[in-house]
């Protein structure tokens, strides 16, 4: 007669529950940050392009995700322990990429909470080890609640990312009436010839510094750029930003942001190839946390047809930058993200 399978010791089984309610807990916590104050711009690049939906929808999804699996793993902890491991195993792999990548932040909570991509990973990894060594399968012996009860809570924790929608329909809002200030006051009366001009400080340089952000959570607009070619200027969501019809509408425009590495790159490029005589266009995507000694651009394209504008600084803006938009007679011809990349 076969021996009894002995009962799980007490102290694995609660050490499993802590594991589990802890592992649970972090996901949560950037869950909540994502909602509330993240963008589709936090979630790794490599999601759109294996994901064939918009950023939006796969920013929601992705939130949502992250609630169901907390909902199991309160609810039907023998379920939702290995989806927990799982999703620990997915966030080391994304930040294994992010790391080689030399990501300064990972994005977990939002890009604007920093958080170094080796600090989050040792954390999720810790989590894991503690989870596997517990032991759960074994020792996690509750089934949990009923299944019609785990169901009604579940879609209500993943429709919460639509219902706190934070995306912004562009239709009411109206063009700003920003006017553009060429790049460099004092190359006005400088001969035009191809120069290259450091970009000043931000209490010294022409583009004009973005307003204080106003408190509170703030929304976030899409602007899908690849998505503009064919339309004229006048069609897209940029128009519904800025008075479109007071810049030069046949010739390069750029949409940059003052921490972007690749856009400090770009300009700098431009910089040290334009030849002064062509007009130029160079509007920046303001960011919280955007100050006058962290800023990645040091060098841009100056003279008096570059202007610049900036955008609002009360919504933040799903994007990668830098745009390169290439204008005939105001349609837009060519639309590039991340040029080069």
């Amino acid at each position: 007669m076969p021996e009894p399978t002995p009962a799980p010791l007490p102290r694995f089984a609660a050490f499993a529950r802590v594991a589990l309610v802890l592992t649970a807990a972090w996901i949560l916590t950037g869950a909540i940050f994502k909602l509330l104050i993240g963008t589709p711009n936090d979630l790794p690049p490599v999601l759109f392009e294996l994901v064939p939906l918009s950023k939006g929808m796969i920013y929601h999804l992705a939130i949502a995700a992250e609630l169901v699996i907390v909902a199991l793993a309160f609810t039907r902890p023998r379920l939702g322990w290995w989806l927990c491991a799982a999703t620990m195993v997915v966030f080391d792999l994304i930040l294994v990429q992010l790391i080689a990548s030399g990501a300064k932040s990972c994005g977990c909570f939002g890009g604007k909470i920093e958080m170094p991509p080796e600090r989050m990973m040792l954390i999720d990894s810790v989590l894991l080890v503690a989870l596997l060594a517990s032991r759960p399968w074994r020792v996690l012996t509750w089934k949990g609640l009923e299944t019609p009860v785990v169901a009604v809570i579940a879609l209500a924790l993943a429709s919460v990312p639509w219902l706190f929608d934070r995306s912004t329909d562009l239709g009411p809002i109206k063009p700003v009436k920003a006017t553009p200030t060429v790049a460099n006051a004092d190359a006005q009366s400088q001969p035009a010839t191809p120069v290259v001009t450091p970009t000043k400080p931000a209490t010294e340089t022409a583009t004009p510094p973005p307003a204080e952000p106003k408190p509170g959570l703030r929304n976030w607009v899409s602007l899908d750029a690849p998505k503009w070619v064919g339309k004229s200027i006048a069609e897209t969501e940029l128009a519904q930003l800025l008075d479109v019809n007071l810049f030069d509408q046949n010739c390069t425009w750029v949409l940059w942001r003052w921490r972007c590495d690749h856009c400090a790159q770009h300009l700098e490029e431009m910089a040290r190839t334009y030849d002064g005589a062509t007009p130029l266009v160079l509007i920046r995507i303001p960011e919280t946390g955007d100050t006058d000694q962290n800023g990645a651009v040091k060098m841009k394209p100056t003279g008096p047809l570059v202007l610049e504008a900036t955008l609002s600084p009360e919504l933040d803006y799903v994007v990668t930058t830098p745009v390169v938009l290439v204008l005939n007679d105001g349609v837009i011809v060519s639309a590039v993200e991340n040029p080069g990349r």
